[in-house]
């Protein structure tokens, strides 16, 4: 099945097996061949998708579904995450403003909180693609 992305800042397609979910595409190059499955736990089927060019995916239904798991993962490099914020207006104090800030997110609020809003991971050296970063530790069924 070829599909046509749709765009919203980024190209996306839908899962050809159920049309729910949104995936984004725009970020692979042509003649990039991968699988993905659907995140719709009521579908769970896995598709083979290759970039045939910027407006042509040719998507596959294969006879798998995904289980989910619970995988544990660990990074031992630095890296720094960029994180959907906001602010209330008007700011008043900046010094007061970026103290609060820095209070929430360092102290106040619970880091998976941030992992929510990531915009982009970079690594030590800038990559704003660091495959690599995380390493496996363990994967079990979910309960």
């Amino acid at each position: 099945m070829i599909q046509t992305p749709f765009s919203d800042a980024a190209k996306y397609i839908l899962c050809p097996a159920c049309g729910c979910g949104r995936y984004a595409v725009s970020h692979l190059p042509i003649g990039t061949s991968t699988r993905w499955y659907c995140d719709n736990d009521e579908c769970g089927k896995e598709f083979r998708l290759t970039v045939i060019s910027p407006d042509e995916i040719d998507c596959e239904v294969t006879g798998n579904k995904k289980c989910n798991t619970v995988v544990t993962l660990r990074c031992d490099e630095p890296f720094t995450m960029t994180v959907s914020g906001m602010r209330l207006e008007p700011i008043g104090d900046i010094t007061d403003w970026i103290d609060s800030q820095r209070y929430f997110y360092e102290e106040s609020s619970c880091p998976i909180n941030s992992f929510r809003a990531v915009i982009e991971i970079n690594n030590a050296s800038g990559s704003i693609d660091p495959h690599g970063i995380l390493k496996f530790v363990k994967v079990e069924d979910s309960a």
